[in-house]
């Protein structure tokens, strides 16, 4: 082997040595993104729970809410007819 070969080989495989050392870096970018996306999912998964937690007990508000209508509009009802009543023996 001539020595020209012999440095061309020596300069190939130093080039060879930083893409595989990129490529390892690239590599480690992309796990971290992959573990920070997983991680983003986590968050996202336990914020649709807790959403979901809060809608419900707002749902239950809102019917504590309707019944609390329902019976006051039942009361109003029943002293309508009492004073339906009241006005009928008056008269």
């Amino acid at each position: 082997m001539n020595r020209p070969d012999f440095n061309f080989n020596r300069v190939n495989l130093n080039v060879n040595q930083g893409n595989v050392n990129f490529n390892q870096g690239d590599l480690n970018v992309h796990q971290a993104d992959s573990r920070f996306n997983r991680s983003n999912l986590s968050v996202h998964r336990i914020n649709s729970h807790l959403n979901r937690a809060i809608l419900n007990v707002n749902q239950d508000d809102l019917n504590a809410n309707q019944a609390v209508l329902n019976g006051n509009r039942d009361d109003l009802n029943v002293l309508f007819i009492a004073e339906n009543k009241k006005y009928q023996y008056d008269a």
